[in-house]
């Protein structure tokens, strides 16, 4: 379960800062999706999104006083932020329920699929363009998804479908994202999607809820803190360092997701979640490269 990080505003330059604070970021979420799967079989989604992200308006109120005052809140573009909170719900609960129903590694690997969505979204609701060569790459990915959602014995795997549903609307999450970035503060944008993405659910909470017994009160633990605390240092890892810098760390997600798999679950990915996997990375990687080196050939100045 992650969310995209915000432009928090201007910082120095500090790539080893920024790496560091984004291997912290990507190990929470690890633990986060760890914790999640635990409860999964035995508590509803509902609860487990609720705790995940209660905390986030609590962050948001504590940075917005950090930057000087809750002046920083408030918004002019409510719709917008119902919009960018409904599909990262959306988003959200469908990862949790990919997450109870196959490893870990593979609900990571599928969920890597967003930025190809992202790619596609981009062209139609912010007039990106897109080139024969990232549309290449795109196709890769997506030969990738196809090799992970068809398993061994050619059924369609309906939770890794979900699982795919999960990334398509955790890249609308981000085409949302980029679009209230231009006029909104970081600190706005995690207020108001801690509001919709925990406090809408715990409307919901009174049918739903089970009373947490045993280990599961510390996983419901690891669950808020780590939800919250992710995101923290994800955003603080944009502050510090570029984004062609932080993006490729995420995939370090892969490597910790597979280590839970083993020592936890005992279990091994199939040759279709590396397979497809190096697919979808190697496509999102060739387009972060791509991206990066455009944009640098825009900035250069031209010569006499």
């Amino acid at each position: 379960m992650t969310a995209p990080a915000a432009p928090g505003g201007s910082a120095v330059s500090r790539p080893l800062k920024a790496a560091v604070l984004m291997i912290l970021a990507v190990f929470c979420f690890s633990i986060l999706n760890a914790a999640v799967k635990g409860l999964e079989n035995e508590y509803s989604i509902v609860q487990i999104i609720v705790f995940a992200r209660v905390l986030m308006p609590l962050l948001a109120i504590w940075m917005a006083l950090r930057l000087g005052g809750l002046d920083i809140l408030r918004t002019k573009r409510p719709v917008a932020h119902i919009v960018r909170g409904t599909v990262a719900l959306i988003s959200t609960s469908t990862f949790v329920y990919a997450l109870g129903h196959m490893t870990v590694s593979k609900a990571i690997t599928l969920n890597f699929a967003a930025p190809l969505f992202v790619a596609v979204l981009a062209i139609f609701f912010l007039g990106e363009k897109v080139g024969p060569r990232r549309w290449a790459a795109i196709i890769v990915g997506f030969i990738g998804v196809i090799v992970i959602v068809r398993p061994d014995d050619g059924q369609i795997d309906t939770a890794a479908l979900v699982a795919v549903a999960s990334a398509v609307f955790y890249g609308a999450t981000v085409i949302t994202t980029r679009r209230l970035a231009l006029t909104e503060h970081s600190a706005t944008m995690l207020f108001y999607f801690g509001v919709i993405v925990s406090f809408v659910p715990a409307l919901a909470l009174p049918w739903f809820w089970v009373t947490p017994t045993g280990d599961a009160i510390w996983l419901f633990a690891l669950v808020a803190i780590m939800g919250t605390l992710a995101w923290y240092l994800m955003a603080e890892a944009y502050r510090f360092g570029e984004a062609t810098l932080i993006i490729p760390l995420d995939y370090t997600h892969l490597l910790w997701a597979m280590a839970f798999d083993w020592l936890i679950w005992t279990t091994i990915p199939a040759w279709s979640t590396f397979a497809g996997g190096a697919l979808i990375v190697g496509a999102n990687l060739f387009i972060l490269w791509r991206e990066a080196r455009l944009g640098r050939d825009k900035a250069a100045p031209e010569r006499p």
